[in-house]
Formats: C-alpha cells, structure tokens, sequence
C-alpha cells in the first residue's frame, strides 16, 4: 500500500484523534538537523501541548516494557504528533516537501470529513483500509515521492 505518510489513530490526552509519528514527518521533510533538537525546538517555537498536540512514547514496545535500549545508549523516545501540529511542522520548514505534505494533511482531512459523512466519495484514493495486519491505515497514491 502506497502512503506519504501513514496516519494512525492514537490517543493523545483524552482524545483519540488521527495521528503521525513526528520521527517519520521529520524524515520525509528532508530536514537538516537530528530528530530530537529539531522537535524539542518546533514544539518550544510554536508553544504547542503535550496531550493535546503531541504525545510522547518509548520507541518501542520492548523498551517501554524494560526501560532500557538493548543496543546501547538511552532508548528513543518517539512522538505521535495532532494532523494540526504536523501541517505547522511541514509550513515552517519553508520548501517544497514541506507545502506538498502539508497540502496532502489537508486533502486528508477534506476526504475523511466527507467519508465519515457517508457521502460519495468517488474516485478518492484516501479512505481507511485494514492492511494485512488488520490495522487500519490511509493511503493517498497521489502522494507517494
């Protein structure tokens, strides 16, 4: 299944909202810094919530259920990141990546408000599917770089 990036349902806070691993969103932008100065330093500039914006989590189940990496070193702390908190990531990088995954955000959440309104959506290429894990992921072929 082609993807942009793949949006997941995740709690954050109290709420169960659509959501992307901000580690795959920095990857895809294409930016310059490491992961972890460069999200520390976007939710510090655009003063977003932790539970309500973003939510922070142990890079892995097998971590969050020791405490510890295995390779060495401290363990990844990964962060499920509001479709509201990625559209601002992918604007203020300021370069083409950047507008096309912040537009793809949009259509996003233009087709689902129309999927969830059961209304014909035609021809759309976004809409939930269980892969073959079962999971339900949206995929956007247009998208794909």
């Amino acid at each position: 299944m082609n993807y942009l990036i793949k949006i997941e349902q995740r709690q954050i806070g109290t709420e169960l909202v659509e959501s992307v691993n901000a580690r795959e969103l920095h990857e895809k932008l294409q930016v310059g810094r490491d992961f972890s100065n460069w999200i520390k330093g976007r939710i510090e500039e655009l003063n977003v919530l932790e539970n309500i914006d973003y939510a922070r989590m142990a890079g892995s189940s097998l971590y969050a259920k020791i405490g510890e990496n295995l390779l060495g070193g401290r363990p990844s702390i990964e962060y499920a990141i509001t479709l509201d908190f990625a559209k601002h990531l992918a604007m203020v990088e300021k370069n083409e990546i950047g507008r096309q995954i912040r537009q793809y955000f949009i259509d996003f959440e233009k087709q689902i408000i129309c999927y969830t309104k059961n209304l014909s959506c035609a021809n759309t290429s976004f809409g939930p599917r269980a892969n073959s894990n079962t999971e339900i992921v949206y995929c956007a072929s247009d998208y794909v770089f």
